[in-house]
């Protein structure tokens, strides 16, 4: 279902994560209703906003939670 998708979020997962902890990205709403998850690349799309947690919370932490959940950690 998401074979995939964690891997391309992994390549920017740099610019998906903001200062106040949040991982975005856009999955392509078309997709999700055939049962398939994929990045979105129209604006035809669901907002998804990820809050992560990690002490201290400085942007590198969240960036490493990111990557540690992305990578199945």
């Amino acid at each position: 279902m998401a074979a995939g998708l964690p891997d391309e979020l992994l390549r920017d997962v740099d610019g998906r994560v903001d200062e106040d902890g949040v991982l975005h990205f856009r999955l392509d709403k078309q997709e999700a209703y055939a049962g398939r998850l994929s990045l979105a690349r129209t604006a035809d799309s669901i907002d998804v906003r990820v809050r992560l947690g990690a002490y201290p919370a400085t942007l590198d932490s969240f960036v490493r939670v990111a990557r540690s959940l992305l990578e199945g950690r």
